[in-house]
Order: C-alpha cells, then structure tokens, then sequence
C-alpha cells in the first residue's frame, strides 16, 4: 500500500487487512455470483444475468483466470463450467 499521510492509524489497518485477505474476498464474491446465477436462471429473470456474468467475469480476472477461458464461459453462459473453475481456482 501505498503511504497515505491522510489515513488516521486505524484507517491504514483496516486498508491493510482488506489487502491481506483480497484472495479470499474474491473467492466469496464469486461464490455469491454463483449462487446467484442459478437463481437467477433458474427463475428465468434476464434483467441481473447480465450483471452477474459482468461480476464473475471480474472476479475470474482477479483470479488470474486466463481470459480466453473466462471469455469461452461467459460467452455460453455455463453456470457448471463457472462452478467447477471457481472451486478450482479457490484451491
């Protein structure tokens, strides 16, 4: 982290442990976005999928998921394949 002069002490702990745990952050995100998805598709509402595959998409990123796979995903839409490379890339 950069220095922040205009952090008070608390402000850079809790910056600092944001960064230390970003991994595991990221890895809840996409497992919400799962979750969400088959909701969603299973519901058949159109309006949040897109959304969703956008959230999942940045956290594949984040991941360090090769994009040519995270594009071959989304672009099928395959809640499965999204699955099994998030507890994948959760490991």
């Amino acid at each position: 982290m950069a220095k922040r002069p205009d952090l008070s002490a608390n402000q850079k702990r809790i910056v600092n442990r944001y960064y230390a745990n970003k991994d595991a952050i990221v890895e809840t995100r996409l497992g919400d976005v799962v979750s969400e998805l088959y909701l969603a598709m299973a519901e058949g509402k159109q309006a949040p999928i897109k959304r969703l595959w956008n959230s999942a998409r940045a956290a594949l990123k984040q991941k360090g998921v090769p994009d040519a796979q995270i594009d071959r995903i989304v672009e099928e839409q395959d809640v499965k394949a999204l699955a099994a490379l998030a507890s994948q890339v959760s490991r």
